[in-house]
């Protein structure tokens, strides 16, 4: 059936991006004909993975391209070759401004897209793109036909891509590539009188409102500060803008390398080409009003005395996680400065120390690498996952033997992915992190021998062979730098085009760090390509949570990113993973413990170090840390943690813990807005009109709400629905504890004593309202990243079974844990079914049933066994269209995904498809069962659908 023509457009608030839709169709296709103005490099290597998965299963495809400006890139057309299922074609004609994507799928049916979005990173991702989609298209269909007699009329007559013409393109392209540029260079640099005029130097959006930040703090009698920004996004010059509004006699910049002191020299005198500059470094003891100073000399110095401790008027510490070292201390206690600034981009690396303590907790602007890249401070990085070696069916893992990690057959699968994903300009300028230092060596050598220019850097060479290099890889002598770890931070090699890791992820820090040796802008630099080989290591997990910034630790979270692919990435930034390392990635995090309590208590600590007070859950979400629900799903609530680890010492009465415990762990979920919303509103006022909470709930949630709605709503906030086990009978948690908070009537919903009594404490009244303020944050981040709410749940968001009878209204959830794959509801007007889709190889034969999609919209599902097609059980559902049957969906992908199902919509039957059928149990013996097929509504969307079927 044709289905109504959608919009396809890049929107970052909504998460939406070209490049996502024209990925689900390559996925899902036996076919494809593309037909674009315009091709890049960056373009093709957003389809490259993908397109090469075609490749292994013989799915061909077209793509016409033009000449048209010379823009297409030669490097794009080469990259295309490589693929041998990839046919090319290049229209020669100056006319030609097609931007077209036809798909054809397995079941003959075509999605057709056009509009204005040509095969370049930034038209796919970032641009503002309008485009218009056409699915389940007939090939009999008249659009379809004319569409593709156009295309082959053009086809016959392009000109063929192969080796030879783009040897010749190559330098028609460079020519009008050269014109582009000079006429660039002419506009920006030739003053109205023809004289050659000169850069302004002026601070960017981010130094902007740090010097505002800064200005602010002096105002208000603060000496020192901190900044907090990601590599490449220009903390250098921030500290030199501030030392320029500020004009000290003296400053003082120390850092860890003289390298380093050399170029931030160099910054500061672009700025302030009158002030007397030095360096103040081993033999060189320059006596300039400003020191450029490495760490090591500089401390022994102040340490004896030579420098007064108001010598200095204005000091700054580069890489100032350091700062709780021995040296750093030296200067810190020694030096009284009128201010001192501090810079890092990542201050959560001190060690066990204090960092924002030494500032006083004034962080006057904090940048992270996300940020920067949706700002485009930085280039945009193109990440592929790949699995390393399989030798002798063993992947490479975290304990390989080094004969494996430098084998022939393992260096030639290198050589062999870091050519065919390559780099921006096809010219590389490579650094490859190993993880030992035999490794490493052997490496090169072995790199060498494939024709690659290639040296190896480790601790234990000097600093001029490491300048020496770093010169050597900027100038070409060099293809590649391999190192162990030691260009993890202070060094800056903006040509670097390509990163490879060669070894696991231990700390997401460690990897943005690495990453971000690429991300620094150069001239005519577009992108980063990441090479990830990933093998059977333990904590893969850490990729994603690095790769798309989320520190939330919330399997979830990371699993919908995931899910995603590149749609929860910053700007034209992409992630791309290979079938099996994708496997390993999701293994890996089903197996991790992200909850362990010496993890949970290192990111409390930090949070509290950030803020010098005890944090509470909304300082978790302030400063993008972990999902604190984490903490009372460990310990109850933030506050029993918090005690449990001698951190909170106000005490609670046994009563007031197990409440604030049944609250933050039960309501305050972030699953329903109207449980935590009534619970917040009466810890403000003593009650609160039926009115007041239906015009909030219009508001928030977009639609009116039911009276069995706040009804069920209240039920569960007096604590009336949760049942524990209490002297061998199962009673509500509200009876057990003899509660009675809550009171409802008269268009009213009011607060009792007890429950007023309960908040003169305010402890208790703090902690509570904490977790209200957390729930509501955490339903209406989901609510606004989601398609909207539908009658209480949060399309593809996670349920357990408790909370699927909690949202639809069920009187208790005695049958929560019992209510297997699906539950009538005590009023019949609801019967929630739930899927497990992949079942374990041990499941019994007698309920291993045969659930399945059969395309995104339609859905075959089993009854329970021994039933008949006449049941009174599946009457109802069989009849649901007419009398009205709720059928919401939820499945998950197998076991190891807990206990929560994502909800994917409303189930409606499809006449005709009701069918008796049996299934065999272990024993052989034939059990009836009733097959149902359903229409959802709406389809699933490809991503999820594709991550759950696989």
């Amino acid at each position: 059936m044709l289905k109504p023509p959608e919009l396809i457009v890049n929107h970052k608030g909504r998460g939406q991006k070209v490049l996502t839709t024209l990925l689900d169709e390559l996925s899902s296709c036996n076919y494809f004909e593309f037909s674009v103005a315009f091709i890049t490099q960056s373009g093709v290597v957003c389809l490259l993975e993908t397109l090469s998965r075609l490749e292994q299963k013989n799915i061909r495809g077209r793509i016409l391209t033009s000449q048209y400006l010379n823009f297409t890139q030669p490097q794009a057309l080469e990259s295309l070759l490589k693929l041998s299922n990839v046919e090319v074609r290049i229209e020669v004609k100056e006319s030609f401004h097609s931007k077209g994507y036809l798909f054809k799928s397995t079941n003959a049916e075509y999605s057709l897209y056009i509009g204005s979005s040509n095969l370049t990173s930034n038209a796919l991702t970032t641009n503002v793109e309008l485009n218009i989609g056409l699915t389940n298209l007939s090939g009999e269909d008249r659009f379809i036909c004319d569409y593709q007699n156009d295309f082959n009329d053009i086809w016959t007559s392009a000109q063929i891509v192969d080796v030879y013409f783009i040897s010749e393109y190559k330098k028609v392209y460079e020519e009008a590539r050269k014109r582009r540029e000079e006429l660039k260079i002419e506009t920006s640099i030739v003053s109205d009188s023809g004289s050659p005029t000169y850069r302004k130097i002026s601070p960017n959006s981010m130094q902007t409102v740090a010097l505002e930040n800064l200005a602010k703090l002096r105002a208000e009698g603060e000496n020192r500060a901190l900044i907090i920004s990601a590599t490449g996004t220009g903390k250098t010059y921030l500290s030199a803008f501030d030392v320029l509004s500020v004009s000290p006699h003296r400053v003082l910049f120390v850092v860890h390398r003289r390298t380093i002191a050399e170029k931030s020299m160099h910054t500061f005198k672009e700025l302030m080409p009158n002030r007397k500059m030095g360096l103040y470094s081993g033999k060189d003891r320059s006596n300039a009003d400003f020191l450029f100073a490495t760490i090591q000399t500089i401390s022994k110095d102040i340490a004896s005395g030579k420098f007064r401790s108001d010598f200095f008027d204005y000091v700054i510490i580069d890489e100032t996680h350091r700062a709780e070292a021995k040296s750093y201390n030296i200067i810190i206690d020694n030096l009284s400065p009128k201010f001192l600034l501090g810079m890092t981009a990542t201050p959560e690396r001190t060690d066990g120390g204090d960092v924002f303590k030494l500032f006083n907790h004034n962080v006057a602007y904090e940048i992270r690498l996300h940020q920067a890249l949706e700002e485009d401070m930085l280039v945009p990085f193109h990440y592929f996952g790949v699995t390393d070696l399989t030798i002798d069916g063993a992947i490479v893992e975290d304990h390989s033997n080094f004969n494996l990690l430098v084998s022939d057959e393992r260096v030639k699968h290198i050589v062999e992915k870091t050519r065919f994903y390559g780099s921006d300009t096809g010219i590389i300028r490579g650094l490859i992190f190993c993880s030992r230092l035999n490794e490493c060596e052997e490496l090169a050598k072995k790199l060498i021998a494939h024709g690659l220019k290639t040296q190896a850097l480790t601790g234990e060479s000097k600093e001029s062979e490491r300048k020496n290099a770093i010169e050597d890889l900027e100038s070409g002598k060099l293809d590649y730098i391999i190192t162990v770890d030691i260009f993890n931070e202070g060094v800056d090699i903006p040509s670097v085009n390509q990163v490879v890791m060669l070894r696991p992820t231990q700390s997401a820090i460690i990897f943005v760090q690495q990453l971000g040796r690429g991300l620094r802008k150069s001239r005519g630099k577009e992108y980063l390509t990441i090479i990830d080989f990933i093998g059977n290591y333990t904590n893969s997990y850490l990729i994603p949570i690095a790769l798309y910034g989320d520190s939330s630790f919330n399997k979830d979270n990371v699993r919908s990113l995931l899910v995603g692919g590149s749609q929860g990435l910053p700007g034209s930034c992409t992630i791309d993973f290979d079938e099996v390392s994708q496997k390993q990635i999701f293994d890996s995090l089903d197996q991790a413990n992200l909850s362990k309590k010496k993890d949970l208590r290192d990111d409390y600590e930090m949070v509290m170090k950030i803020i010098g007070r005890v944090p509470f859950m909304m300082d978790f979400i302030r400063h993008g840390s972990r999902d604190p629900y984490l903490y009372a799903d460990y310990a109850g609530s933030l506050h029993q943690f918090a005690k449990s680890i001698g951190i909170e010492m106000v005490e609670l009465s046994e009563f007031e813990e197990e409440v604030l415990s049944a609250y933050s762990r039960l309501i305050n979920d972030g699953k329903r807005f109207l449980d935590s919303y009534i619970l917040f509103a009466l810890t403000k006022e003593s009650s609160i009109s039926i009115r007041e909470l239906r015009e909030e709930f219009l508001i928030k949630v977009g639609r009116e709400v039911t009276e069995k709605e706040i009804s069920d709503s209240i039920h569960c906030v007096n604590l009336n629905f949760d049942i524990t086990r209490f002297n061998k009978q199962d009673v509500s948690i509200s009876e057990k504890l003899s509660l009675n908070l809550i009171r409802h009537g008269e268009g009213i919903v009011g607060r009792t004593i007890q429950f007023s009594n309960l908040l003169e404490n305010l402890t208790f009244e703090r902690y509570l309202v904490d977790s209200c303020l957390y729930s509501l944050h955490r339903f209406y981040a989901k609510l606004s990243a989601s398609r909207g709410e539908r009658n209480g749940f949060i399309l593809y968001e996670k349920y357990s079974r408790r909370d699927v009878l909690r949202i639809l209204g069920w009187d208790k959830n005695r049958n929560a844990s019992t209510i297997g794959g699906y539950r009538m509801s005590p009023d019949k007007t609801n019967c929630p079914i739930f899927v497990t889709y992949h079942k374990g190889e041990d499941i019994d034969g007698s309920i291993a049933y045969e659930d399945e999609f059969l395309s995104p919209d339609r859905f075959k599902w089993m009854s329970r066994s021994k039933r008949k097609i006449d049941s009174a059980e599946l009457e109802p559902i069989i009849n649901s269209r007419a009398i009205g049957l709720r059928l919401p969906l939820f499945v998950k992908k197998d076991n190891n995904e807990g206990i929560d199902f994502y909800y994917l919509g409303e189930l409606t039957p499809i006449p005709g498809t009701v069918e008796q059928q049996y299934m065999p149990d272990d024993s052989g013996q034939n059990l009836p069962v009733v097959k149902f097929e359903f229409d959802i509504t709406p389809p699933v969307e490809p991503s999820l659908y594709k991550y759950l079927i696989s």
